[in-house]
Formats: C-alpha cells, sequence, structure tokens
C-alpha cells in the first residue's frame, strides 16, 4: 500500500504527501510547471479583490465544459478572506498569501472539470504550512484524483453521490450511536449538514490545526473509511454535549470542534470500520 508506515506524528510532512503523485493516480501533474497555469490566470487581473470584470468578459476561450473559469476565479477571491481568518500567514501580505491564491488559481486552471469548490481553501492552506506551493499544487491535485466514485461526486457536488455517501453514513452513525442518532434527528439536524464541510475540507475547518494534521496522517494511511471514523469519533466526543443541547445549538459545536487531539485520536482508535464492508457499499470496485 502507498502509504504504508507513514508516521502519524501530525507533521505532514512533504514526502508522504507527494506520495499521492505516485501510483498511477495523476503522473502529469508530477512534472507540471505550476507557473503554467498561474500564468494563465494572470490574464484576469486580480484588483481589490475582485476580478476585473470587463478583462472576464473577454477571456470566454478559457471556458471548458460546465466548469467556467472566471466564476471559479472570483469565488476563490470571496472564499480567501474567510480561510483560516486567525492565521496571519494568509492575509493581509502574510508570507502565504500569494501563494494560496496561486496554488487555486493553477488549480482551477489545470482541473477546469472540477474548478473550485468552497472548502478547498482549507485543504490547500493546510499543505502550505508544510510545503511549497508547487508541491502542494502536486499535491492538492493528486489528493483528488485519489478520491474516486462518491468520493469525487462530493467534490462536483454531485447531489446523487452527496446523498448515497450520508446514507452509507447514516447506517454506521444508527449502528454506533443510537442515542445520538436519534436525537439530532428528532432535533431535525441531518448528518448533512455538517459532513459536507468535513468532507470537502478533510476536517481542515471544524479541527484544530493538531487534530486536523492528525487526522490528515490516518487519512493518508487508512484512505477514504478514515472519513467515516474520524466524522463517527467527533461525534462520539461531542456525544453528551449534543445529547443535552437543542437544534440552534447544536450545528456551532459540529462547526468548530472543540476535543483534545489526544481525546480525538483515542476516541477515532475506539471505532471498528472494516473498511472491505465500506467499500462495498459505496459501492467500489475493491480493487481501486
Amino acid at each position: 500500500h502507498q502509504f504504508k508506515d507513514k508516521s502519524l506524528d501530525g507533521n505532514l510532512k512533504t514526502d508522504e504527501l507527494e506520495d499521492t503523485t505516485k501510483g498511477g493516480h495523476s503522473p502529469s501533474a508530477d512534472s507540471v510547471d505550476v507557473d503554467v497555469f498561474v500564468n494563465r490566470t494572470a490574464l484576469y487581473d486580480i484588483n481589490d479583490n475582485d476580478v476585473n470584470r470587463i478583462t472576464l468578459n473577454q477571456m470566454s476561450e478559457y471556458k471548458a465544459g460546465i466548469s467556467d473559469v472566471k466564476n471559479h476565479l472570483m469565488s476563490i477571491e470571496r472564499d480567501l478572506p474567510r480561510t483560516f481568518p486567525t492565521l496571519a500567514f494568509f492575509h493581509d501580505g502574510g508570507p502565504l498569501e500569494l501563494s494560496l491564491r496561486r496554488v487555486l488559481r493553477a488549480f482551477v486552471c489545470f482541473k477546469t472539470s472540477i474548478g473550485y469548490v468552497q472548502g478547498f481553501s482549507f485543504i490547500v492552506a493546510m499543505l502550505l504550512l508544510y510545503m511549497d506551493e508547487v508541491q502542494a499544487f502536486r499535491c492538492l491535485v493528486n489528493l483528488l484524483d485519489k478520491r474516486v466514485g462518491v468520493g469525487r461526486g462530493f467534490y462536483k457536488l454531485e447531489p446523487d453521490a452527496v446523498k448515497h455517501f450520508v446514507n452509507v453514513f447514516d447506517e454506521y452513525f444508527k449502528s454506533k450511536l443510537p442515542r445520538l442518532y436519534q436525537h439530532m434527528a428528532s432535533e431535525q439536524i441531518s448528518s448533512e449538514m455538517f459532513l459536507i464541510d468535513w468532507n470537502l475540507t478533510l476536517f481542515s475547518k471544524s479541527l484544530s490545526l493538531e487534530s486536523a494534521a492528525r487526522v490528515w496522517d490516518c487519512y493518508l494511511c487508512e484512505g477514504e473509511v478514515f472519513i467515516i471514523k474520524a466524522s463517527l469519533g467527533i461525534l462520539k466526543c461531542l456525544s453528551r454535549k449534543i445529547r443535552e443541547t437543542e437544534f440552534e445549538s447544536i450545528l456551532p459545536l459540529l462547526i468548530h470542534v472543540d476535543v483534545s487531539t489526544e481525546t480525538l485520536m483515542e476516541t477515532i482508535g475506539q471505532i471498528r470500520v472494516s473498511n472491505s464492508t465500506y467499500q462495498v457499499k459505496l459501492g467500489y470496485e475493491l480493487s481501486q
């Protein structure tokens, strides 16, 4: 397995993450020149955190299929101020602000079939804390490329893929944490309300940086099944608080998860989910 024997120390070392460029997932990203894609988007002239609309109207040749590059670039600009707002690295001329924009814009031009999805900025920001922008670009491309089937459908926001994933998750949720599941159902909190955000950002928006790094380590080792285990682990940690809480106060607990890294990882370690069974439930081919 390509992630075998990776350390789970939360360090997110570059060589570990760049393993995602190997194994045939997306060989073109291994040698791509990020500047080729960044320079293409330079034509869109970013001014005052907005894209010059006159310029955009002249750039229709960069439309590809269902993906409109111009709209995606504007979405990036809207999302940047909301990405780790308390981390100065990414704001007000911080050392990683330009790199975050460059990598996201490069991805939009490189993967026009996906474009920009809200939450990508958190994934790229996490990567940039541990590596340079070219390495971050490669890792982003291949992290997404290795997600197939329902996982890929999440990034395209395909309703059927999202619904199927939520249904599979709810089977585990109902089985592993029945009392909590019933309480949240009675408060009309559906799993979709928090799962989409956790999935799209790989938990980097809701968890502390330390906890998110540890979760990423395990995700790289175990694959997609760890998203289920981590989600159940978070819910188990918050179970008592949630069961004592009504509708309007439940979602804030899930948006900003206040659990120590040690407690979270210990709890996740207690969750047992068979990878082969999970793959069958999602309808993946086991050979993938």
